[in-house]
């Protein structure tokens, strides 16, 4: 299982960090003064110009991680940690300051366009509100950047796009309808919540097309959350692999996908096929654990293949394996010289 020849990855060399957040903790209270870490203790950076995937399964805690960088979690969620964005804590910033942040300099693309735009206005009302709100700016320069972010969005005749109304276009339009406003305010951070859920194969490879080319053109910096290792062999550069709301591996696409180190990561990918059909694929037995009752020791030792006693008495910690690779298994499924 390996990222194909013509994989996007690109060098970590002389990487520049735009995004770092240590030891983020998402706590969800379950009553009775119970709060359960649906995201505990994660740490990492995103650097410009690179797209850095977020996978695991649902419930795996990527899509609220994603959330927090913005604070857009449920009022009664309690975060902690840090999210460093050009000097600045976002967990600690002023509301006035965070909403100068969202929108113009990092801003998303939601998992559902039906739900995440408005039945009643059409797509060019939405995206010409937008910018005019976070730009302040009249209203044939708010129209000029709307036709001009559905082009990039890649829409066909985007002044007829912009007349239509969310019903009348077909789900990829959608999506990249939604990408456009995304892109209206010139964000530096693009964070894309499962961008290609439920569309077929080959809208889902024209929407990452769409996401490729806008880190080549315009230099963004992409967060993409997903479930679909597929996904992240055609378009990522890195990858961090969540179970149970911790990291348990993460690295460069290249040296992940062809020899994954946590038997979660080694699940994933034999559950989808990345070179082409080979039959019947390996379904990854069991469940994740329910928010909140997460065994006290490796939390995917239930369903692992590779269980030892160890795995059931303590959780691993997370180790450096390599430069910008770690993994949290005390048995990883390849030989590393691990720096403790």
């Amino acid at each position: 299982m390996s990222a194909t020849a013509s994989s996007p990855v690109r060098s970590d060399a002389a990487i520049e960090v735009v995004l770092q957040v240590d030891d983020l903790v998402v706590g969800l209270p379950l009553g009775r003064g119970h709060v359960a870490r649906a995201v505990n203790a994660l740490s990492f950076s995103l650097g410009k110009g690179e797209i850095f995937a977020i996978v695991g399964e649902s419930g795996a805690g990527k899509s609220l991680a994603a959330l927090s960088i913005l604070r857009l979690v449920p009022p009664q969620a309690r975060l902690s940690g840090r999210i460093w964005f050009h000097g600045q804590d976002l967990l600690a910033i002023s509301p006035a300051e965070l909403r100068a942040v969202r929108g113009n300099a990092i801003s998303m693309i939601y998992q559902d366009p039906m739900t995440a735009l408005n039945p009643v206005w059409t797509i060019g009302e939405q995206i010409n509100e937008t910018v005019r709100l976070h730009q302040q700016i009249g209203r044939k320069a708010a129209a000029d950047r709307t036709l001009e972010v559905l082009a990039l969005a890649r829409l066909p005749n985007p002044r007829q796009v912009a007349r239509s109304y969310p019903h009348q276009l077909s789900g990829g339009m959608l999506q990249r309808a939604l990408i456009a406003l995304a892109l209206s305010c010139g964000p530096e951070i693009l964070i894309a919540d499962e961008p290609t859920t439920a569309l077929d194969v080959t809208v889902q490879a024209q929407i990452l097309a769409v996401l490729l080319g806008l880190r080549d053109t315009l230099g963004l910096s992409i967060i993409l959350i997903t479930h679909d290792m597929g996904v992240v062999a055609r378009s990522a550069d890195r990858v961090l692999v969540m179970y149970a709301g911790r990291a348990v591996e993460s690295g460069s696409v290249l040296d992940v996908l062809p020899q994954p180190l946590h038997p979660y990561t080694d699940a994933l990918l034999r559950s989808v096929d990345l070179t082409g059909p080979r039959g019947q694929l390996a379904a990854i037995p069991g469940a994740p654990p329910p928010l909140g009752a997460a065994p006290a020791a490796c939390a995917f030792h239930p369903r692992c293949s590779y269980v030892q006693a160890k795995c059931m008495q303590a959780e691993p910690k997370l180790r450096a394996v390599a430069d910008r690779r770690s993994v949290r298994c005390d048995f990883p499924l390849q030989q590393v010289s691990a720096d403790e």
